[in-house]
Parts: C-alpha cells; structure tokens; sequence
C-alpha cells in the first residue's frame, strides 16, 4: 500500500510508481530523470539516513567544489530498526582521485550512502542493465572517479538494514548457492568489462594485483 502512505504526505513528495520491473539499475536511471536537484542522494530500499545527513554531505561539497561524489559509512541496524552494534566506515584517503582507483581497489560504499553532483552523473550515463541486482553502487563511484574526485566522509549517515534477505546478505553464503553465484560472476564480468573499455577510452591501465 505505498500509494496510499505516500499520498499522506501530499506535495512535500513526489511518488512514481514503476510498472516494469527493470530492478535497481533501472530504478536509480528513473530516479536520476525525475531528479530536479544539482546533487543526488540515493536512498535504496529499506534503509533510513541519519539525522543530520543531508547537511554534512552538503557542507562537504561546498567545501570543495571539485568534488562530484561524497560517500560515507553506515551503521547496522535490524528489521524493526534496532542498533546491531556495527559500523562500515570508509577506509582509505578521505579525497578519492583517478590515480587511487588506478592503483588499486578502492573503499566503496553502500548505495544508500552515495551522493553524487548532477555534472558527474550526466557523464557517467545510465546505469547498465547488468547491474540490476548489484554493483551499482561500485559502477557509480568507479567511472565517477574519471570525471571529478570523490569524498570519503568516516561517520555512519545511514542506518543500513540487515535482515537476512538481501543481496548483500546473501552473497557471504552464496557459494553454497548456485543461482546467486552465478549472477555475481556475470555481473562482475560485465562490471570489469566496463571499467576496461573506461580505461582504455583514456589510454589508462590498472595496477591492481591480479587477485583484486
């Protein structure tokens, strides 16, 4: 019934209801078209973002007007919303260049704590129809990187839901299941394919170990 809990809330929200199901890849593009704002804040499913979130990611981008990207960290937090007592922060430098995703793999966070500037969006295009189900988030942050630098703010401005059913939670065990280890490979596939045809566009190269 989200229509009608939406509708409670009259203008202050604008609702569009997608008839096909084009998962998160094509999810986030609709968003993206609809999105009126010069920087983007991606919410994904059921998680919540912190108090205050939106004016620390805000004062970071003012303070830098060369970023197009600030990530941050999250915290776990139950079904019902209970505090599960962990933390992913972001690892690594605090200002994200070109050179740092050449050199190696680089802290990549959850979507739902990925904003971006419309000009780096505009450059990255459309989110491929491969990353439907994951990697997203890293498709955005890793070709954003080719257009302007990224900030890695260390506070937990999501409350990021663990409930058992998700794709993040599923891909620890998904050795054990053959459907969703075969969707991480070709998805990872069709990701390094991309990033290769990026880097090649800009005479560039990886230094990544071949294990990454």
């Amino acid at each position: 019934d989200t229509r009608a809990r939406v509708a409670r809330f009259g203008d202050r929200v604008r609702y569009h209801y997608q008839e096909n199901f084009q998962g998160q890849a094509g999810t986030l593009n609709t968003g993206f078209r609809l999105a009126r704002g010069s920087v983007v804040c991606l919410l994904d499913a059921d998680d919540l973002w912190a108090p205050g979130k939106l004016a620390r990611v805000l004062a970071a981008f003012a303070a830098d007007p060369e970023l197009g990207i600030v990530q941050h960290g999250c915290r776990y937090v139950g079904p019902a919303g209970e505090d599960l007592g962990g933390e992913a922060l972001p690892t690594g430098p605090e200002r994200l260049v070109l050179a740092d995703l050449l050199a190696g793999p680089v802290y990549n966070a959850h979507i739902s704590s990925l904003c971006l500037a419309r000009r780096v969006l505009e450059r990255i295009g459309p989110v491929p129809a491969p990353f439907a189900a994951s990697l997203p988030d890293a498709y955005l942050l890793q070709h954003g990187l080719f257009f302007a630098p990224a900030a890695s703010l260390r506070l937990p401005l999501t409350l990021y839901r663990r409930h058992g059913r998700s794709w993040s939670d599923r891909w620890g065990e998904a050795r054990a299941n053959p459907r969703d280890l075969a969707l991480g490979h070709r998805t990872q596939r069709a990701f390094d394919g991309r990033l290769r045809r990026r880097l090649r566009e800009n005479g560039l190269r990886t230094d990544w170990p071949r294990e990454a």
